[in-house]
């Protein structure tokens, strides 16, 4: 998205899908659509809900008016947020069958079938469709989740409950550490943790743990903006890949997977190598 012929791409197509919603009085219950509507508001303010009341503060009104360029800038980042989380959960997503054969031919007899219901075309309600896939995914954020940890910062003071029954109050300000990769490796709530299992993501078993135990992209209303398509796309892509190969570790594949320390996301050091073999029953 930093040159200039990128940046042009996004704004003809953002600027042809507002003039269309504008021109058709067309509204979605979508992330595009709150951007136009706060461009129609004109400006953000600041209502803020305090302890005992309200505070307004009043913003330049020039300075702080939403224009067209914020909409272009806040929809490129929708995409390019997608980017570098997303190909790395295809990778290991696809790593995972690779190792994993017996949950690989469940996956590619899913998307076969689907496919087959959906004439071939790997569309939207497609993709809905395909619950292991689904499941085989889960497993592997869990696994190998983007972000080894999360750093919030406190907006308002709680008590943290500690080990030893008591509490640990944390004051406004103060930054929190959420480690995710310790969290999806948790016995308490993932036993045998290091073992690849798409059945903990199991409608049943899911509704069993705890909500916060799982969280590839975060949760409440600071997660991840673009999970949903993220998600999508990588799916789309591991379909389309088991539709047509069957995929083979090879010597350079690596079994257990070591994290690299040198790379600010969660990535296999020395990289994933995997062979793709063309599928002959087709």
């Amino acid at each position: 998205l930093g040159t200039p012929r990128v940046y042009k791409f996004f704004q003809r197509i953002i600027t042809e899908v507002i003039t269309y919603r504008e021109k058709n009085n067309v509204s979605r219950a979508d992330y595009l659509q709150h951007l136009i509507n706060l461009k129609k508001k004109g400006s953000i303010d600041a209502d803020k809900d305090i302890s005992n009341g309200h505070e307004h503060r009043e913003f330049d009104s020039e300075q702080n008016r939403f224009t067209d360029v914020d909409i272009y800038a806040q929809a490129s980042t929708f995409f390019a947020d997608g980017y570098e989380t997303s190909s790395g959960a295809m990778a290991f997503g696809l790593y995972c069958l690779a190792v994993n054969p017996d949950v690989q031919a469940k996956v590619r007899d899913e998307v076969d079938s689907v496919l087959k219901k959906h004439d071939g075309q790997l569309t939207f309600d497609a993709i809905q469709e395909m619950t292991y896939l689904d499941m085989a995914l889960s497993e592997a954020l869990r696994m190998y989740p983007p972000a080894m940890a999360m750093i919030k910062l406190c907006t308002k003071p709680f008590k943290l409950p500690t080990p030893s029954g008591g509490t640990y109050e944390v004051e406004v300000g103060t930054p929190v550490v959420l480690p995710l990769y310790a969290i999806h490796c948790d016995p308490q709530h993932f036993p045998d943790p290091k073992r690849y299992d798409p059945e903990r993501f199991s409608e049943g078993n899911k509704q069993s743990r705890h909500r916060y135990s799982y969280l590839p992209f975060g949760e409440g209303p600071r997660m991840c903006l673009g999970f949903r398509f993220a998600l999508m796309q990588v799916k789309a892509g591991i379909a389309t890949v088991i539709n047509r190969f069957r995929l083979l570790p090879n010597k350079r594949t690596p079994v257990p997977v070591k994290p690299d320390p040198n790379y600010f996301m969660f990535a296999a050091k020395g990289g994933l190598w995997l062979d793709f073999e063309k599928r002959t029953d087709k």
